[in-house]
């Protein structure tokens, strides 16, 4: 499986769906046969969240909901760039993702090779199919600060830029060596349109050679918090 790396730290910041369906106007959860929403609801109790501003954190982000600066028990999440196709990823309802990039992290991930913090953010994981390896170091308010990411004779790193306690990096960058050719990117990012939890829905992105290029995410959230 392999990455653009420059693509690859753009995404993260964008942005498989076994029980919504995603639609342009509002949707709805669709409770499991035999069940009504009610029922299905109380198997999974979700705590009511305190981030819903899109400019600062109440408390630290947690689980991997983390790496996207989500908050919000985000289910599903589609992201893109305008005018390219998108990219999906899952959660489950211990904010830990199931869908990464379009592989099941069950098939991508070792288990016995995950770390992970005491709020239940990713650390470390790696993947014998594909020969890779992912590493992520996170800030005082969970907030993605580093990220290491390997394959074969290929090694990227990213660097994440916040200003104050700011929810979301005003700036990325960072370089890639592959069997010795050396690749570089520095962004910068300014935000707007953001759901009831914060969580933003388009990212204007300003690339260090004059391109700019606009990507956009959508979610859906358990326990009937779906939004479009």
């Amino acid at each position: 499986m392999k990455h653009n790396f420059q693509k690859l730290a753009l995404i993260l910041m964008m942005g498989a769906t076994p029980l919504f369906m995603a639609c342009s106007g509002n949707a709805k959860q669709t409770a499991s046969e035999g069940q009504t929403e009610t029922e299905a609801e109380a198997e999974a109790p979700l705590e009511d969240e305190t981030n819903t501003s899109p400019t600062t954190l109440s408390k630290p982000l947690e689980g991997d909901l983390a790496i996207y600066g989500l908050t919000g028990h985000v289910s599903w999440m589609d992201s893109h760039v305008e005018g390219e196709g998108s990219v999906v990823w899952e959660f489950d309802r211990n904010k830990r993702m199931t869908l990464m990039y379009g592989n099941y992290t069950a098939e991508l991930f070792d288990s016995a090779s995950i770390k992970r913090d005491e709020s239940g953010r990713l650390l470390y994981a790696e993947s014998s199919k594909y020969q890779e390896t992912f590493a992520y170091v996170y800030d005082r308010l969970g907030r993605l600060v580093k990220d290491t990411y390997t394959h074969e004779n290929e090694k990227s790193e990213t660097v994440w830029e916040y200003k104050g306690d700011a929810r979301y990096a005003y700036r990325i960058h960072g370089k890639s060596n592959v069997g010795g050719t050396v690749q570089t990117w520095d962004d910068t990012y300014t935000y707007s349109d953001f759901d009831e939890f914060g969580n933003w829905r388009r990212a204007e992105v300003k690339r260090k050679n004059g391109e700019t290029m606009v990507y956009k995410r959508q979610y859906l959230y358990y326990q009937n918090h779906l939004l479009h």
